[in-house]
């Protein structure tokens, strides 16, 4: 989601920017108000559905006004980067040093800057900007990001003899119309946790003069949250521009300031959020592919997208956002493969109720791109696609919470036996007959397998909770703040399953993930032990769990996931009272159902546009820099 504030009839108005087409959100005051909204994407989502293509208007011709007029509070860190401290002789902090900007000395992205006439050392200082989404106070730094609604641009401007007249910086950092912020503010959701490793320029007429990244933060955004979060409360709307990269005039040899005219000309990219590693892509198809490319341009002109095996009621969140894209969106669940429809589609947005297989990928001749709506995407044909040159893209980032929310209740329940003292209860025999060992939370490792998105949440809902939080992950490097935590990092499964008393696994499914908990693996684990399952279905040996817990090789299990699904009610693992079962729902509430289904609309949006999706599967994708 990206907000931003556009002037209408002389009124600064608060709007949804989606492409290059912005909706005017009327039925609120401004940005503020929507961020303050407990269910603000929610809404959004639900004002984007209503609307119809009249009601957007082209970006390109809006007037852009800031995105929060007034924010309460603006607080600015200093010396933030190692190699921006380094520049101007300062030695690294240990603590942030803070400043205030008041608003009076923001303009609009776009608008020109102004040199003030007491001063000619008029300086650039590029930064990512956060944004606060709700009220907190002493917020720990684990749950720091919480508070965060999103993230914008911010130019500090500086003037440098102002702010070296004292050891406040506050002089040369409050000029009137030296700074600019905005003018989009994106949402925490599309970018990576704390936006971490994206990069951050600024290009002073034309030349490029600061090329950073934000993985070099001194103080990462969650710290920064949570330092500030000690000294006043943080309210929606607030604040906080992170600090500048080096590359700055004043320690430039000569050193470099603002042009003479007095007004500062240079102008920022209005809404480029990146990834060092990522750079705008035209997906072409390879020489040979069966699609002719001539037809790009009209394609992405007006284009069919399909949506597949879905469970909602109906497409009102996904026709509001392709329409105002150009795009047109179809129920495909009735279709066949040899519907004209089917063969129109440039796009298809798959939910778990479908597998796409290469027959059916055969029979869309137009077909330019996939989303799921999900994580997973064992469900779509990948080599096919490859083959055909198409673009998949999945939704990593909808139902983190959600996920470690189910995965940790599970785990809760079966360490106090809720399964078995449900059923005595049901069956009249109060806490007669034989008692599953309960034993103190804090006396229990809890391992988990898989540290990615979900895995790392999780690690920081159990903590505190269990002894000990035992991680395995060949692919994640833990940090220097992961083992500050006190988390233990393992080096192979088998010692993961000798140690853990409750495992929870959140890997893929892949060639190198199914069945990577088997009989044999099974048979490392303790007697008392338990496995939660919100993955995937075959990760782990149905038959084999199954087998275990029945021969009280293994206390018991909760699965979300199975190989074949629905699961059928006469399954035998329906029949297992100390296996917890649901429907694969741990992914499931109100709000990951929007931002789901708003992701991947998005997501297609871009993959028809020629842009590579946010995170992008199988070998038809962007080459890495």
């Amino acid at each position: 989601m990206r907000l931003l504030s556009v002037v209408i009839d002389g009124q600064d108005t608060p709007a949804l920017l989606r492409g290059e087409q912005v909706l005017p959100l009327r039925a609120a005051a401004d940005v503020k108000t929507i961020i303050a909204r407990e269910d603000a994407a929610a809404w959004v989502a639900r004002q984007a559905g209503a609307a119809g293509p009249a009601d957007w208007l082209d970006h390109a011709g809006a007037t852009l006004a800031l995105p929060i007029a007034r924010p309460g509070k603006i607080i600015c860190i200093g010396l933030n980067y190692r190699d921006h401290a380094a520049e101007g002789g300062h030695e690294m902090p240990d603590y942030p040093a803070l400043f205030m900007r008041v608003p009076g000395s923001l303009v609009a992205a776009g608008q020109p800057l102004v040199r003030p006439q007491a001063s000619t050392k008029f300086d650039y200082e590029a930064e990512l900007a956060v944004i606060i989404g709700r009220p907190c106070r002493h917020v720990p730094e684990a749950d720091a990001l919480s508070c965060v609604f999103g993230y914008s641009l911010f130019q500090d401007g500086s003037l440098r003899d102002y702010q070296r007249k004292s050891s406040q910086w506050t002089a040369g950092k409050n000029f009137d119309r030296t700074g600019s912020f905005g003018p989009v503010i994106v949402s925490a959701d599309e970018l990576p946790p704390g936006a971490a490793g994206l990069r951050i320029t600024c290009d002073v007429n034309g030349t490029r003069l600061q090329d950073g990244n934000t993985a070099d933060l001194i103080f990462s955004v969650a710290r920064a949250v949570s330092l500030i979060s000690e000294i006043m409360t943080l309210e929606p709307g607030d604040v906080i521009a992170t600090g500048t990269p080096a590359g700055v005039g004043f320690a430039r040899r000569p050193g470099l300031r603002a042009p003479a005219a007095g007004v500062a000309q240079g102008r920022r990219p209005l809404h480029r959020f990146r990834r060092r590693d990522r750079q705008p892509h035209q997906h072409r198809r390879r020489r040979g592919s069966r699609r002719d490319t001539s037809r790009d341009t009209e394609v992405r002109r007006m284009s069919t997208v399909l949506a597949l095996g879905y469970t909602w009621p109906d497409l009102a969140l996904e026709a509001g956002i392709l329409s105002a894209a150009g795009h047109t969106v179809v129920d495909g669940r009735k279709l066949a493969p040899d519907d004209p429809q089917w063969g129109r589609a440039a796009g298809v947005l798959l939910g778990t109720a479908h597998r796409l297989g290469a027959a059916e990928i055969g029979a869309m001749p137009a077909l330019r791109g996939i989303v799921r709506y999900g994580i997973g995407f064992d469900n779509v044909d990948i080599p096919a696609a490859d083959a055909g040159g198409i673009v998949v893209g999945i939704i990593r980032d909808y139902c983190i919470e959600e996920v470690a929310e189910h995965a940790l209740a599970a785990a809760l329940s079966l360490a106090r036996g809720l399964q078995h003292w449900d059923r005595n209860v049901r069956e009249g025999h109060w806490r007669k007959g034989e008692k599953p060992r309960l034993r103190k939370l804090a006396s229990l490792n809890f391992g988990i397998v898989g540290f990615g998105l979900i895995g790392r949440a999780l690690a920081d809902k159990a903590r505190g909770l269990f002894g000990q939080i035992l991680i395995l992950d060949p692919y994640a490097a833990p940090t220097a703040e992961d083992r500050a935590r006190g988390d233990r990092f393992v080096d192979d499964l088998a010692t993961m399953l000798r140690e853990a008393d409750i495992l929870s696994v959140h890997v893929p499914l892949t060639d190198g993930t199914r069945a990577l908990i088997g009989a044999a693996e099974l048979a490392q684990m303790k007697p008392s032990a338990s496995i939660v399952n919100v993955s995937r279905g075959g990760i782990v040996d149905e038959a084999a769990l199954l087998e275990a817990v029945k021969a009280r090789r293994l206390f018991g299990a909760a699965l979300d996931t199975f190989v074949g699904e629905p699961l059928d009610a006469r399954s035998p693992l329906a029949g297992e009272p100390n296996i917890i079962l649901s429907p694969h729902v741990a992914w499931l509430s109100e709000e990951a159902e929007i931002k789901l289904r708003v992701r991947a609309s998005e997501e297609i949006v871009k993959i028809l546009g020629g842009t590579e999706p946010s995170t992008p599967v199988g070998r038809h994708r962007l080459a890495r820099r």
